[in-house]
């Protein structure tokens, strides 16, 4: 599931844009300051005046400025400060106003992506995925626990259908309610259809709305983009193998549901060590069990989402047959 190159020009070309607006914001709102205050025109072209005489001293084509020369450029920045503060510069200070103060509307932070652009990202994926649309119909207000029955026991904790949804509703909201606050992950297990990615998508709506970075990714996707990013590596695989490895909240859906290998288990452990270590939350949802997770994976694994995760169980008839009757 990565991105095209034309996606990534896509992302650069609405950078520009943004940059270039706030530029002529920035300029418009200059303009109205040397119709307010004419002496900043001149304030403006006596500076450059004396800036231009030192250069040309610099390079060995006029006369060095003298101390009259330093003395008058102080005293015009000082005014010329004075004046932009009166216009409404915050500081006297010429700036642009920015969308992302910490990239300033670059997309980049010291080389590395910075989170606005990381949620641009998601954003496509999303668009791909159609997740959008699903979001709608699958969140918190549409989430009810009428279609749970209250007649189906779990034989081992004498709870039934319904009380673990009830649980399980409430240990996701309260995942979405403290996530700012909370290094948190989940592990969402029980047989096909008992509402477990219809919750994940519940949190999923709750963060994104908040502003979060949200990936949701099925595992299928997500370890074809590290068998791109180790095998081919492109430039689009190292970046959205990046963005699996770093976004706020990553949910893989349907886990265990690729066959096994060496290179599938090293993909899986190093993307949950590496988020842990981050402290990137993480949410699972699969209809492996506690025991087949041991069964089916190393120790390593299965010693690491045992460790790092909460396990919630949904069980039941299929909700979704359910909903459409209901």
């Amino acid at each position: 599931m990565a991105l095209t190159n034309r996606q990534y020009s896509d992302i650069e070309r609405e950078y520009e844009s943004r940059r270039m607006r706030h530029i002529r914001q920035m300029q418009a709102k200059l303009d109205d300051a040397y119709l307010q205050f004419p002496r900043l025109s001149q304030i403006d072209e006596e500076f450059t005046s004396l800036s231009m005489k030192k250069a040309r001293a610099r390079l060995g084509l006029g006369e060095a400025p003298g101390p009259e020369d330093d003395a008058k450029l102080t005293d015009l920045s000082f005014e010329r400060k004075v004046l932009l503060k009166r216009a409404g510069f915050e500081d006297g200070v010429i700036s642009p106003e920015y969308d992302c103060p910490y990239c300033k509307d670059t997309g980049y932070i010291d080389g590395k992506k910075c989170s606005c652009f990381l949620k641009a990202e998601r954003r496509i994926l999303s668009e791909k995925l159609g997740l959008d649309s699903i979001l709608e119909k699958e969140n918190f207000s549409t989430f009810s626990l009428g279609i749970y029955s209250d007649h189906i026991m779990d034989p081992d904790t004498g709870e039934s259908a319904r009380d673990a949804a009830k649980y399980a509703y409430k240990a996701a909201r309260a995942f979405a309610d403290n996530f700012e606050e909370e290094y948190k992950n989940i592990y969402f297990y029980g047989k096909t259809g008992v509402g477990k990615t219809f919750l994940s998508h519940c949190i999923a709506k709750a963060l994104i709305d908040k502003g979060v970075n949200v990936l949701f990714l099925s595992e299928s996707d997500m370890l074809g983009t590290f068998e791109d990013e180790h095998f081919r590596t492109t430039e689009e695989s190292r970046a959205e193998a990046e963005l699996i490895l770093n976004c706020d909240l990553l949910i893989i859906d349907d886990f265990g549901s690729t066959q096994n290998t060496n290179f599938v288990s090293s993909a899986l452990l190093g993307c949950i060590e590496s988020r842990h270590l981050a402290r990137k939350s993480t949410i699972i949802t699969t209809n492996l069990s506690l025991e087949d997770l041991r069964n089916r994976y190393s120790d390593r694994i299965f010693s690491r989402i045992y460790s790092y995760y909460e396990f919630i169980y949904l069980f039941g008839e299929d909700i979704r047959i359910n909903t459409k009757q209901a």
